[in-house]
């Protein structure tokens, strides 16, 4: 038969895991729900490295501490503070992965066990070191909803935790592995920085037990796991708005007694589906044109833009029209224009070829301009 404490402890567990399982069944639920509704756009996503730092608040759970031959307490906690920092990368799926370093106190509020419902004292601190794996959930708005979790490990620091049997005091420092489970969202600040995002998450933090020593003699197993709210900014690092593309006008006729040949731009526009850089059989047609005309024409220099709509962030739409841009300049490798003739840039929503307000789909937007003379 299993000790009294024992079933009282995995009880305790359980009724732990059903919580956090119960909470991340809703998460991803809305997840989902947000994904299919109708009308929902495509969400901006982060690509590329970023930078992240969040301060907040943690309510760490009662932790059972057990030591040999004298039962155990309860360590009731008070609220604490914590921060932390991460650096990672993003890709365009949606995927993000990033190493995180945490740290956390809290204060002991009072222990139940040896000395009743005497006052405690001391704190428990942990530094926290994590790899992390996100998901961006599309919405098509400033909003991206995420979920993660991480795995890593956590050195956990007794720091005077009082009262103990005759007075003593839990103390020491014992590294363990840990892991988080993560829920939030991030606001795109566009209007106050390109590529930088505010984030609100709550995390789930649960660790093996650590052993701290008892001053006087022996070792205790104690329980840690916190609940922590974290406000913070994300810098997401990319290549900045390349310039618009310089239109060569056409050229005016001149007034003269033999008159000159008139030079005209070669212009053509290319159009894509939302939130694609795939060629569409229309786009291919037009690109095999323009190919034969340069070769007829002898042009020695095409220049290719990508364009999106103003859907989503323009960090997401530079990456997206930069695809957009290679995808038309790798027709045209194909069809025998040398790579070398080819510009290919992007611009992102930056130049609409119809002004429309942010966060508006229009296909006349979602264009690669060719240009050569």
């Amino acid at each position: 038969m299993l000790p009294r404490g024992s079933v009282f402890r995995m009880a305790s567990l359980y009724q732990k895991g059903k919580y956090v399982m119960k909470f991340y069944y809703k998460v991803l639920v809305g997840a989902a729900l947000t994904a299919v509704l109708p009308g929902s756009a495509m969400a901006q996503r982060a690509d590329g490295f970023y930078i992240g730092g969040a301060g907040g608040v943690g309510f760490a759970d009662t932790a059972k501490v057990h030591i040999p031959g004298s039962g155990h307490e309860d360590l009731k906690y008070q609220p604490g503070y914590g921060a932390s920092g991460e650096v990672g990368y993003g890709f365009d799926n949606g995927l993000r992965t990033g190493l995180e370093l945490g740290y956390l106190d809290n204060a002991v509020d009072k222990t139940t066990g040896f000395a009743g419902g005497d006052k405690g004292g001391g704190s428990t601190r942990a530094l926290i070191y994590m790899l992390n794996l996100y998901y961006d959930i599309p919405t098509g708005t400033a909003f991206t909803p995420y979920i993660g979790a991480g795995v890593g490990g956590a050195t956990l620091n007794a720091h005077h935790i009082q009262p103990t049997p005759a007075g003593s005091s839990l103390n020491g420092t014992d590294t363990v592995f840990a892991y988080q489970g993560i829920a939030g969202v991030s606001y795109a600040l566009d209007n106050v920085a390109p590529n930088l995002a505010a984030t609100l998450d709550y995390r789930y933090l649960g660790t093996q037990d650590p052993k701290f020593d008892v001053v006087g003699g022996g070792r205790a197993k104690a329980e840690y796991s916190n609940n922590i709210i974290m406000v913070g900014l994300r810098y997401s690092f990319g290549a900045p708005p390349a310039p618009a593309p310089e239109m060569v006008p056409v050229a005016e006729p001149v007034a003269a007694a033999t008159p000159a040949p008139v030079q005209t731009t070669r212009n053509y526009l290319v159009f894509f589906d939302f939130d694609k850089s795939i060629l569409t059989p229309q786009a291919r047609h037009i690109i095999n044109d323009a190919a034969d005309n340069a070769k007829r024409g002898g042009a020695s220099r095409i220049e290719v833009t990508g364009h999106t709509d103003t859907v989503g962030t323009q960090r997401y739409n530079l990456a997206l029209s930069i695809r957009r841009a290679d995808a038309v300049k790798g027709e045209f490798v194909r069809l025998g224009i040398p790579a070398s003739e080819i510009a290919a840039t992007g611009v992102g929503k930056l130049h609409p070829l119809v002004a429309t307000a942010d966060g508006v789909r229009e296909p006349s937007n979602r264009r690669v301009e060719i240009v050569f003379p």
